[in-house]
């Protein structure tokens, strides 16, 4: 297999046996074209396109996303293509996921999941680059191009669709805003509880306080009274 420079991926593309729709020149890169995103399907906040009110998209700690291309991919049976996800989002612990390579003779967007199991939130903006794409020449035409159930989507997979849109399902993120919640309310249990236990300390010493005086006012009686008793003998006597 031969990668694909960029004036290969134009040669090949004015004959039609590599088709990008929208194509724009400054996604094309020394070896690469770059993909943006055309839309994002999201757990719980459904799908996010260019005609929603918002371009964008945060992404939790532990939450996923689908995410669809803006451009539409189509290669001819002797060339294939290999998926290269953004490194700029993988070093601020961002996750790609997916089909990582382009068979022969297909054509659709592109999906890939994206994941966040980082600490910190990550926004998803439209037409943001997402992937890369290298194309490959093969040594000999492919007598078995994808034909596979994806071959032509335009859609995100109506399965998919449904478990990320409307699954009742907690996902990750909510479970770590559990175990956070959780967490705070230990703490102010625990805080509650020493004040408790300092309250008890401060009743504590006045009960001893007041034992003691208790003591010594019964002690300093019996002096009294002993004296007392000792002087009125004497005195008979």
């Amino acid at each position: 297999m031969t990668v694909l420079s960029n004036i290969d991926i134009c040669n090949y593309r004015d004959h039609g046996e590599i088709k990008i729709d929208p194509f724009d020149k400054k996604s094309l890169q020394g070896a690469s074209y770059d993909l943006k995103i055309g839309r994002i399907l999201a757990h719980k906040y459904g799908l996010i396109e260019h005609e929603s009110e918002s371009k964008s998209l945060i992404l939790k700690p532990g939450e996923y996303v689908e995410i669809e291309s803006l451009e539409d991919i189509s290669v001819s049976d002797n060339i294939c293509a290999i998926i290269g996800f953004r490194s700029s989002w993988s070093r601020k612990g961002i996750a790609g996921y997916g089909g990582l390579q382009i068979d022969p003779g297909y054509h659709g967007n592109i999906y890939v999941t994206i994941f966040n199991p980082s600490s910190h939130n990550f926004e998803i903006k439209l037409d943001d680059v997402f992937v890369t794409l290298m194309f490959f020449t093969l040594k000999t035409t492919s007598t078995m191009p994808y034909t596979g159930p994806y071959q032509g989507s335009h859609q995100f997979p109506e399965k998919e669709a449904f478990h990320m849109g409307q699954s009742p399902a907690c996902v990750f993120a909510e479970t770590i805003s559990d175990v956070v919640e959780i967490n705070a309310k230990i703490k102010e249990l625990n805080d509650k509880l020493l004040d408790l236990k300092n309250q008890c300390n401060v009743h504590e010493k006045v009960i001893w306080y007041i034992v003691a005086s208790c003591i010594t006012g019964i002690i300093s009686g019996i002096i009294i009274g002993v004296t007392f008793a000792f002087l009125k003998i004497h005195s008979i006597l």
